[in-house]
């Protein structure tokens, strides 16, 4: 029989609150307060897709580990329809994620909360 020990020590961080998002043409914008945890070799995710009957869609595009805004360019989403956004913080020994935002996509140059 082998037998092998490994040290592991399992960190809990807080999420990133305060999401919010602004539509500028076909671009979206997401703002949030990072938590006091974030730190080099983190990295932030923004996911976004569709929710009830709006055409299925899936987003995801990683921000470095010190931002608090990211711009998704030119997102496919359609006028009318219903998103759910999410801000997930990753690390080493997991991830932390922010609540759902509901996002109905608007008319240009609109914002959302």
């Amino acid at each position: 029989m082998y037998e092998q020990v490994v040290p592991y020590d399992s960190d809990v961080i807080s999420y990133p609150t305060e999401v919010t998002w602004k539509r500028t043409g076909n671009d979206i914008e997401v703002r949030w307060a990072p938590p006091a945890e974030a730190a080099t070799g983190m990295h932030y995710k923004a996911i976004i897709w569709q929710v009830d009957d709006t055409p299925v869609l899936f987003l995801s595009e990683v921000f470095d580990w010190n931002a608090d805004t990211a711009v998704l360019h030119d997102v496919p989403m359609i006028e009318g329809g219903r998103y759910s956004l999410n801000l997930a913080l990753f690390f080493d020994d997991g991830y932390a994620y922010s609540d759902y935002v509901i996002v109905e996509w608007p008319g240009s140059n609109s914002t959302g909360n």
